[in-house]
């Protein structure tokens, strides 16, 4: 049975995401953390919890029932801040620990709203702060965006971030801190190097985010063919019939490091009966607030007008794909090609042997102008990161200002601005250490 409830100010919160996985990670934090522990997790080969920064395997235990919910590992985080639970991933699993956690007075967050991601960046800043990480801040916002990284990609390229952006960042500091005349010799670089930081921060964080697109064009003209293609799976049926696709279909995939979820669609074309109409009045919705249309067009078929204005009605960013190209193309078809695509880029591939693929994906990359992960340099990819540097640029001229973007008007004050607005993005004070330069 369960004893009495955690502190109010104990949390518990899921670090992983919540869907099948090998392994997920449920933090209980606060001044309560350990009373909830001890009546959630029961030591296999010892009687105590572990100590700081030691692993202890165990029997996760229902405290209400007294039923084994999982095998699990526990690690005591440091200076009494609380645990981390490592479970099997199923979601079952997942939820039964959390709501038990809840049970015992603990209150949950979730990364999900702005008020849990706060809270769980304050956590982690905290915890990164006692384990001696130079810049605790910053490892704060990195572990937070790998929670909901897609790809491979995203997860190399803000691993790299402690590093790059914390260099950069300090670099800035050290060039602001060396006198009158070093601010005015640097001061126009300055500017410019922080400006760039604020214009490719939207490129990194739809790159971090991930895209929705949607796969449209006439029937037959290879749009499930391409979905299979770029997921790397037969995720949609493929047939010679038109009308083949009914239901909208969906799925993940990696095009050069961007996440995207795929739609395909069911083909829009004149004279379609009932059922092609329900299916295109049901997907259209989706398709209308995707962040990018791949059109795709047969090459060896020319578009009815009926159907050119039907696509071009649908508006937004769009790239178009001409598949079949293992044949000629009509030169009418690559005409509606360019009409289409509004400036944007024109791909000729075929789709059932993969030809073409590899400019696709780039191309949709830069369609909705996200930024290339592969790319392994410094980059804001955060709102709290934005907004700090957005503030301190509209400090500019006269030095760095305040964190929230006044000018100093004076040596001290603009010292106190330069280490308040450091601290902030990184979580430390680099000025006259051996990194400063």
């Amino acid at each position: 049975m369960a004893e009495r409830p955690a502190q109010p100010e104990t949390t518990v919160a899921l670090l992983t995401p919540l869907g099948a996985g090998g392994v997920a990670v449920v933090r209980v934090w606060g001044a309560g953390a350990a009373e909830v522990v001890r009546q959630l997790f029961a030591p296999t080969h010892r009687a105590n919890l572990p100590e700081a920064d030691r692993l202890a395997i165990g029997c996760v235990i229902d405290p209400a029932t007294g039923e084994a919910v999982d095998e699990g590992l526990l690690l005591t985080l440091p200076a009494g801040l609380g645990f981390e639970l490592s479970l099997h991933g199923g979601v079952r699993i997942v939820q039964r620990v959390v709501s038990a956690c809840q049970g015992l007075g603990a209150r949950r967050l979730d990364a999900g709203d702005e008020a849990g991601r706060d809270e769980l960046w304050r956590q982690a800043a905290a915890l990164h702060k006692a384990r001696g990480r130079r810049r605790p801040a910053l490892a704060a916002d990195v572990e937070l965006a790998m929670v909901s990284a897609r790809t491979g990609e995203a997860v190399a390229w803000l691993a790299a971030q402690e590093e790059l952006l914390g260099d950069a960042i300090e670099r800035l500091a050290a060039a602001e801190q060396g006198g009158p005349a070093g601010r005015l010799a640097a001061g126009g670089q300055l500017r410019l190097q922080l400006e760039r930081l604020a214009c490719e921060a939207d490129g990194w964080m739809r790159a971090l985010a991930g895209v929705r697109v949607a796969i449209v064009g006439p029937p037959n003209a290879g749009k499930s063919t391409l979905l299979n293609a770029l997921a790397g799976a037969s995720t949609a049926i493929v047939s010679e019939s038109a009308g083949t696709t009914r239901d909208y279909v969906t799925r993940w995939a990696n095009l050069a490091g961007l996440a995207c979820e795929l739609v395909d669609t069911a083909g829009l074309r004149d004279g379609a009966g009932n059922l092609e109409a329900a299916a295109v009045a049901l997907a259209d919705p989706v398709v209308r607030s995707a962040d990018l249309r791949v059109v795709v067009l047969d090459g060896g078929e020319e578009l009815a007008s009926g159907d050119e204005q039907r696509l071009a009605g649908l508006g937004g960013p769009t790239v178009v794909a001409i598949n079949k190209c293992d044949r000629p193309v009509r030169a009418a078809t690559a005409e509606s090609a360019a009409r289409l695509a509004g400036g944007g880029e024109v791909v000729r591939l075929v789709a059932r042997t993969g030809e073409g693929l590899e400019s696709l994906r780039p191309a949709v990359r830069r369609a909705v102008g996200a930024n290339d992960l592969a790319d392994l340099r410094a980059g804001l990819f955060c709102r709290r990161q934005r907004e700090r540097v957005a503030g301190l640029i509209a400090g500019l001229p006269g030095g760095l200002g305040e964190p929230g973007g006044q000018r100093s008007a004076t040596p001290a004050t603009r010292e106190e601005g330069l280490r308040a607005w450091v601290q902030y993005l990184l979580g430390c004070d680099c000025l006259d250490s051996e990194h400063a330069g």
